[in-house]
């Protein structure tokens, strides 16, 4: 059950003809449209639960937190393909056939991320004009890439993860080069030893105004 203070419900949208469903965590209702923070999810199954718990928790504080599993994770699992492209990403294997696999992986990737903006900017409980990406890992990794090139993000706090060779040609850290000179937090940690001190980042970069 969501905590007091928050609450949730699904966020769906297509992009490049996927049919995508983000969980939506939500100020307590009747609070003015909150600034949003997209959560890309993806990598290690044991960040999940604490990525929620982090979620809630910004939400609770002012902010509407939408948190998005990324192609082949979660709950957009594929019993064949998951797996092949957790081996392309760590450089377990390299052939043609996954080079394209994390190619799309990225760009599809990418793509929902902006339309999940998109989704947020229609969504009445949300001030869109407000946003920020958060990401851990190989979220952190794809936030990097996404965040360059979108213009209607206000901050960014990211983790990029070294254990993906494949995403390295991509050149994530020209990416967020591109970012500036917007407001960047490079984080450690896991979710919850980070999350107080992404907070203390986000919260002035969102113009939330503190809660009692």
């Amino acid at each position: 059950m969501p905590p007091a203070g928050s609450v949730s419900r699904t966020l769906r949208f297509f992009s490049r003809g996927d049919r995508v469903a983000a969980r939506l965590w939500l100020p307590a209702p009747g609070a003015a449209p909150a600034p949003c923070v997209l959560l890309p999810r993806a990598g290690r199954r044991e960040l999940q639960e604490p990525l929620e718990a982090s979620a809630r928790d910004w939400a609770q504080r002012g902010a509407a937190v939408a948190s998005i599993d990324l192609p082949l994770f979660g709950e957009r699992r594929s019993a064949k393909l998951s797996e092949l492209l957790s081996q392309a990403l760590s450089g377990r294997i390299a052939s043609g056939e996954s080079a394209l696999l994390v190619a799309e992986f990225l760009s599809q990737s990418l793509a929902d991320l902006a339309r999940a903006l998109d989704a947020l900017s229609r969504a009445p409980e949300v001030d869109a004009s407000r946003s920020a990406v958060v990401g851990f890992e190989l979220g952190g990794t794809v936030g990097a890439l996404w965040c360059g090139d979108e213009p209607r993000l206000r901050a960014a706090a990211l983790s990029l993860d070294g254990a993906c060779p494949a995403l390295a040609a991509f050149e994530p850290e020209a990416a967020l080069r591109r970012f500036a000179p917007r407001p960047l937090l490079r984080h450690g940690g896991s979710p919850l030893e980070s999350a107080a001190s992404i907070w203390s980042f986000l919260q002035p970069a969102l113009e939330v105004a503190p809660r009692s």
